[in-house]
């Protein structure tokens, strides 16, 4: 269902990869988004936020124990500049100056 909302709703650029990925305890897809300039004045910056919340919402009004989940984890140049967020998830996802998944 990600991989059908993201081609409708979000538009294709050459950053973004979407990859199918299956571990012991979870499945789904995964967005890598390298060299990205997250400043929120770019257009694309705010389309991929924007999209975030929408997706959010949706997830919101899944059925319970037939969520969908994500987890967002965004790494900057400087040390301090993590964001991370997650939606009804197990938290997957870490930061050691670059993302890891524990699948």
């Amino acid at each position: 269902m990600l991989k059908l909302y993201m081609e409708e709703n979000f538009p294709k650029y050459e950053t973004l990869e979407l990859k199918y990925v299956e571990g012991k305890r979870l499945w789904g897809y995964e967005m890598v988004c390298e060299h990205v300039k997250w400043y929120e004045s770019y257009e694309d910056v705010q389309v991929f936020y924007a999209f975030k919340r929408k997706y959010g919402a949706l997830i919101d009004e899944q059925e319970e124990g037939k969520k969908w989940k994500f987890e967002f984890v965004r790494i900057g140049e400087e040390l301090e500049d993590v964001e991370q967020e997650q939606h009804d998830s197990s938290y997957v996802l870490s930061v050691s100056r670059r993302i890891e998944a524990d699948y």
